[in-house]
């Protein structure tokens, strides 16, 4: 059989990978490749690009092409919600036609349900994808109900539903949300996970503990970590060494008892530095790919309900109520061995499970391409 050929959209680029949803695009597109299918990203380049970026971009993927946004306003209509196309440019319509009429991909991936215009593009001959990432329908109110003011892209249910019925098959991240998409009437809704590389670690011992959070400078991000600073018992935890990392020190006006270390190279360069991860994630939707990559990284892992879901909770350390709950049993975490390998375990038999069920859901996937 020919190699399928399978375009990624995205408004995001695949690299670097210091946030979620770049992992995310560039894990489900390599493990595509490894299938044997030849992958093109066609990158609508809302976030820029280094050279650095975009040469890794050009190393990973089997071609690369590129659309310049053209002036648009990022803010929400009067009404205060955004349109469902209010983000979109039909360049990149215009771009995915013409490579489709070269190329004649099996299928296409569109991510973002505020990215699914390009799909007009393609026929009954490619099957359409639309990788959700995230609920967007009534996405304000989430912020509003958590005391914060709503950033990055919002819309109404029935928007979200009108940009859902633009694809063949939806993809949502974890099943909650799946069953918010089936409700506004798709009729082909399947949960995909994300599933990064597996590692082990021996434990490290004999040093005083290092606990770390990694997080992208998403607002819900700096907030958590807000609450988890001020409410740490400073004195239950001295001995410890704290540590945060990522895009989110970009915005952090203070940090201290923690170190910073600003932006990482890869999750797995931060984690070979600690020896716990905090994800205290007050609210928010989507999956909360930190939690996935510190579990998939054989760390102990402390969080918040918010934290998992969609992950099987497989420790009560996995389901605390709040930031403020972490921060109060950290000094437990820092004190105790026995319950920083107890976590090791619950961990990595959390990962097991999800594994096996991603892995299912991608078998399906790749059926739909390759029958193409």
């Amino acid at each position: 059989m020919n190699s399928p050929r399978v375009l990624m959209v995205s408004p995001v680029p695949s690299h670097p990978r210091d946030q979620g949803n770049a992992a995310r695009i560039y894990t489900l597109g390599r493990w595509l490749q490894a299938q044997g299918a030849t992958v093109h990203f066609l990158y609508y380049a809302l976030e820029g690009w280094t050279a650095q970026s975009l040469a890794e971009m050009q190393a990973t993927w089997d071609a690369v092409f590129v659309v310049r946004p053209r002036a648009f306003s990022l803010a929400p209509r009067e009404t205060g919600y955004h349109g469902l196309d209010d983000w979109y440019d039909a360049a990149v319509t215009e771009e995915a036609a013409r490579l489709q009429a070269r190329y004649g991909y099996a299928a296409v991936i569109a991510n973002y349900v505020w990215g699914s215009g390009v799909l007009a593009a393609f026929g009954d001959e490619t099957v359409k994808f639309l990788d959700t990432h995230d609920v967007f329908g009534g996405r304000d109110a989430r912020f509003i109900a958590a005391g914060m003011a709503p950033e990055w892209f919002w819309t109404t249910p029935a928007e979200e539903a009108r940009g859902l019925a633009r694809a063949d098959v939806v993809l949502a991240i974890q099943e909650a949300e799946a069953a918010q998409f089936r409700a506004l009437g798709h009729g082909d809704v399947r949960v995909l996970g994300h599933l990064p590389p597996w590692r082990r670690r021996l434990a490290r011992e004999g040093r005083p503990v290092r606990i770390g959070y990694l997080a992208s400078r998403n607002p819900i991000n700096a907030d958590s970590f807000r609450v988890l600073r001020e409410e740490l018992p400073y004195e239950g935890i001295k001995g410890a060494r704290l540590m945060v990392a990522g895009a989110l020190c970009d915005r952090l006006d203070a940090a201290a008892p923690f170190t910073v270390l600003g932006r990482v190279a890869t999750p797995g360069a931060f984690y070979d530095q600690v020896d716990v991860v905090v994800n205290p994630m007050r609210f928010g939707t989507g999956l909360k790919i930190k939690s996935v990559e510190a579990l998939f990284e054989d760390m102990p892992l402390v969080a918040t309900r918010e934290a998992m879901v969609g992950l099987p909770a497989g420790h009560d350390l996995h389901r605390l109520d709040d930031a403020r709950a972490v921060a109060r049993v950290l000094p437990e975490v820092a004190r105790r061995a026995a319950l920083r390998r107890e976590l090791g375990v619950a961990g990595r038999e959390v990962a097991a499970a999800y594994a096996a069920a991603v892995l299912a859901a991608r078998v399906g996937v790749w059926r739909e391409i390759a029958g193409k």
